[in-house]
């Protein structure tokens, strides 16, 4: 998945390429990737060995997936983790606070209590009953997705853009454990 998201880059990359006009409308200078489980490993393992990414938000990530060689490296981006309640203190759950420990760069740390790892998919707003199913912990799925969304927004704006990210400076909501790692 990693050199997926190279090959993208580089094909968007390049100047004859027949995207129909969507290099165009893209700024290749201030790149940021986010992914879930594997695509949040995906995008963490790319960030940590290529130049290009400028920033990092990895909900869940699986980095237990990446190799040790790789997770050894300092992330030299900024960073945003949205972990669920669920996934606190596993191993995985180690092995991503050590990068984040590692790295140079400012990197937030954040838990959402009353979460699993659904809730950072789709599923638990497919259905009122989300909850029977296992889609969703004890958190309101809207209430997970404004949250989500609010930290998304202001980091990607705050890092890539330079502007805004207010959400990022502000007591975190009841349910928002945030930690910044340096």
């Amino acid at each position: 998945m990693t050199e997926d998201l190279a090959f993208i880059l580089d094909r968007l990359s390049e100047p004859a390429a027949d995207l129909g006009g969507l290099p165009g409308h893209m700024d290749l200078e201030h790149i940021g990737l986010f992914g879930r489980g594997l695509g949040g490993a995906a995008a963490g393992r790319f960030c940590l060995v290529d130049e290009r990414c400028g920033a990092l938000l990895a909900l869940n990530p699986w980095v237990e997936a990446i190799p040790d060689r790789v997770v050894a490296r300092e992330l030299q981006i900024p960073t945003l983790v949205i972990r669920s309640e669920d996934t606190w203190g596993t191993p995985n759950d180690r092995r991503l606070r050590g990068m984040a420990e590692r790295s140079p760069q400012l990197t937030y740390w954040l838990g959402i209590a009353g979460t699993n790892e659904a809730d950072f998919t789709l599923a638990p707003l497919l259905s009122p009953f989300s909850d029977r199913f296992g889609w969703s912990g004890s958190i309101d799925p809207e209430r997970t997705s404004q949250i989500v969304d609010s930290y998304l927004v202001a980091f990607f704006e705050r890092f890539l853009l330079g502007v805004g990210g207010a959400d990022l400076d502000q007591p975190p909501p009841a349910e928002v454990d945030l930690e910044l790692v340096r």
